[in-house]
């Protein structure tokens, strides 16, 4: 996630955006989590992929 950041810094640098915005839009899942959920390459719940997004978002120093 820290590897997305620093692109985006490289790609857009000097555009005005909001990281903390951007970061919370990352843990905002009530749009998807009505959806099925796709086939996966592994079996994986989407409770645990929530949960490691989230666990990744707050890793973020910013």
């Amino acid at each position: 996630m820290e590897k997305l950041f620093e692109k985006l810094k490289q790609k857009y640098r000097g555009a005005d955006y909001n990281q903390p915005h951007i970061l919370k839009s990352l843990v905002y899942f009530a749009n998807a989590d009505g959806q099925p959920m796709p086939r996966m390459h592994q079996e994986v719940s989407w409770e645990d992929i929530k949960k490691q997004i989230i666990k990744k978002v707050k890793a973020i120093k910013l």
